[in-house]
């Protein structure tokens, strides 16, 4: 019963990012490249699985993000850009595409 529900959530989840965000580009990011590999994203957060969270605390800086905007569903942690470091990714991955479009 119990699977059933943690595979209920993560259903949820993923449909819920697959309608509303983008998958990211790690080089885009500006953030050392160990530090994430497989991530989605929209204006408003960052969305990560569970399994690259230690990697992106430790190797991009988001060990200081207010722990009242990161939130977990599942198995997905959810980055909100309410802090100001998921803010600055959010914008340099924003800023990264509108440099290619301009070009």
């Amino acid at each position: 019963m119990i699977y059933e529900l943690d595979s209920e959530i993560n259903s949820t989840v993923w449909k819920y990012i697959a309608e509303n965000c983008k998958p990211g580009n790690p080089r885009k990011t500006g953030l050392d490249e160990r530090a994430i590999s497989k991530f989605h994203y929209n204006l408003d957060c960052i969305v990560i699985d569970e399994s690259y969270r230690q990697r992106l605390d430790y190797y991009g800086g988001f060990e200081y993000v207010n722990s009242d905007c990161v939130k977990q569903y599942g198995d997905y942690v959810f980055y909100s850009a309410e802090d100001s470091r998921v803010a600055e990714v959010i914008d340099c991955i924003v800023d990264s595409f509108e440099e290619m479009a301009d070009a």
